[in-house]
């Protein structure tokens, strides 16, 4: 993650830590919890705004990077965004 930031300069991170959810022994319910993650995460973005006079030039530089069901979180948020 240095690397990005280093790479990319000015930069917000919103780190996402829910491997407590994801690490269940059942893959059904980890996955499905990935559309809660999303949609959570998307939500956040939405509130944000009503913060930031520049959205909507914010909004087009988002980058969501997950794993594997991170990587569908991803999706869901892209979905709710």
């Amino acid at each position: 993650m240095s690397e990005l930031i280093l790479e990319q300069g000015d930069a917000n991170i919103l780190r996402v830590d829910w491997h407590g959810g994801s690490r269940t022994l059942q893959y059904a319910q980890a996955a499905t919890d990935t559309q809660v993650v999303g949609g959570s995460v998307g939500c956040l973005i939405q509130d944000m705004e009503s913060l930031f006079s520049s959205y909507s030039e914010m909004i087009s530089k988002i980058t969501c990077i997950g794993h594997s069901l991170g990587a569908q979180a991803c999706g869901y948020v892209a979905q709710n965004v």
